[in-house]
């Protein structure tokens, strides 16, 4: 069970999320007579390792992802990283049902702040658990286990279900099981490789387009950050702040509906590649080079993840960027606040290219030769 939120929120409740972790993880074990591993960022950490890829690594191995959702969760780049990153895993999006969010606020209050967030909207999709009162709740009062027993018993269910859809998919359980002696099983990957290799450049197109709409847009700061300073007067600052955020608008605009774009077109093929590439592992076909379809397929998978995990390794402290230079004007803050939602969308993009690069490396390593 991994468990992913916003450390401010265990903070300002005096440690309440982590309690409340444990507490479902206890109940859950006592309930079921099971004992669930539960991964927690300070805890599962070790001095020395690479934080990033042993928190890719815990959300690869959990069964069940417990988002404490918040309006510090819905702002962090890290906690959307690892909600995005585990649906990046399921190969179906029957998976989902494993991820359980628990709204440490009311969900009225998530609506305002986020009206149009589009992975605000995905959580409201999932079947959440309000605990909004439990921050001011003594911990192991009656309250407070009646929410910890619901969750445990949730999670109890969706265990169940997925082990229902384990049995009787391929899709989620392709590491076994694959005939390479059927035919039609043959066919079929090839065809779905068809339709990654046809999704795929459409991919490489809308990243491309997307970094040159992040050009645009930082020549134009960078072209206003004089006009700025040779301003005179906070009227001629306003002036330019407003000339600014009217430059600004359409490139912003631009690069927020091709976020969208590559948003849709990215977890339609997503949970497809990663689906073929364990079943090309499974089959034993990436071992044959003389099978040129499949070794391309994955040569073209990898350069496709490497090239767009560089595009976004520079959103997040862009991000930052921007969020420190709102408070000129009003109009300007609106267009900037839609630039930052449009790069989170395409930040999180990045979980999937990880999971891509990741399942390609386990079945056939980069220094392997074939894919070179």
């Amino acid at each position: 069970m991994f468990v992913s939120y916003a450390h401010k929120d265990d903070d300002s409740s005096y440690g309440r999320v982590k309690k409340l972790a444990e507490g479902i993880a206890d109940t859950y074990a006592s309930l079921t007579g099971l004992e669930v591993g539960i991964f927690f960022d300070t805890e599962s950490i070790r001095l020395g390792e690479n934080w990033r890829d042993r928190i890719r690594a815990g959300l690869n191995n959990a069964t069940v992802l417990l988002a404490f959702i918040s309006p510090s969760y819905l702002r962090s780049p890290a906690c959307r990283e690892e909600l995005a990153s585990f649906f990046a895993f399921l190969p179906s999006r029957e998976g989902r049902k494993l991820v359980i969010p628990i709204l440490l606020f009311p969900q009225d209050r998530i609506d305002r702040l986020f009206p149009n967030d589009e992975q605000w909207s995905d959580i409201k999709q999932l079947q959440w658990k309000d605990a909004s009162d439990l921050r001011s709740e003594e911990v192991g009062s009656s309250s407070w286990m009646l929410i910890v027993g619901q969750i445990s018993q949730r999670i109890e269910e969706a265990l169940d279900e997925q082990s229902t859809i384990d049995s009787s998919s391929t899709l989620i359980d392709t590491d076994t099981g694959f005939n390479t002696e059927d035919p039609e099983l043959r066919e079929g990957t090839l065809e779905e490789i068809a339709r990654a290799e046809e999704d795929l450049p459409h991919v490489g197109t809308l990243v491309r387009t997307y970094g040159e709409k992040i050009n645009q847009f930082n020549e134009l700061i960078s072209n206003a950050t004089a006009s700025f300073a040779s301003a005179t007067s906070f009227g001629q600052r306003l002036a330019v702040a407003r000339s600014l955020a009217k430059k600004l608008e359409p490139v912003v605009d631009d690069s927020f509906r091709i976020s969208e774009e590559l948003r849709e077109v990215i977890q339609g093929v997503g949970p497809g590649i990663i689906s073929i590439i364990r079943m090309i592992g499974a089959s034993g076909e990436a071992a044959n080079p003389e099978n040129r379809d499949v070794l391309d397929f994955l040569k073209t998978v990898r350069e496709m993840a490497m090239q767009s995990l560089e595009a976004t390794d520079t959103t997040e402290s862009m991000m930052t960027s921007i969020e420190g230079g709102k408070g000129f004007s009003k109009d300007l803050d609106k267009v900037l606040s839609r630039m930052n939602a449009g790069l989170l969308m395409f930040y999180e993009s990045r979980s999937h290219y990880k999971g891509w690069l990741e399942e390609v490396n386990r079945i056939y390593p980069d220094n392997q030769e074939g894919l070179q």
